[in-house]
């Protein structure tokens, strides 16, 4: 979704279109990388790693709330089940990204005594 925007907004020959391009890229596999590979998330320090998710996480946000525009925007057919799809994975995403952002995030220290 990120892509197609990008496609339809910016021109394809620009030096714009290549940076973003590369940034929505290196976003999503950083955001897969921290999700998916435990060494990954280990080495990497805790308020980058919230953040980074928290990013991603607000475009998928946006994705969800275009798929969903989209789909109320349609006539009746498989354009509305793909839209939904859509939604439906961005919101996955999100979710991943934010349980993953709060328990990465500091714990509550215990007391004893």
């Amino acid at each position: 979704m990120l892509v197609t925007a990008l496609i339809t907004t910016l021109p394809p020959d620009t030096a714009l279109y290549t940076v973003t391009l590369i940034g929505i890229v290196v976003a999503l596999v950083g955001a897969a990388s921290l999700l998916g590979l435990e060494n990954f998330r280990e080495r990497t320090p805790r308020a980058v790693r919230s953040g980074w998710l928290g990013i991603v996480a607000l475009g998928q946000v946006t994705i969800t709330c275009w798929a969903l525009r989209n789909v109320f925007e349609q006539d009746p057919g498989p354009d509305i089940v793909f839209g939904v799809a859509v939604a439906t994975a961005a919101l996955g995403v999100v979710v991943a990204c934010v349980v993953e952002a709060c328990a990465s995030g500091p714990s509550t220290p215990t007391v004893q005594g």
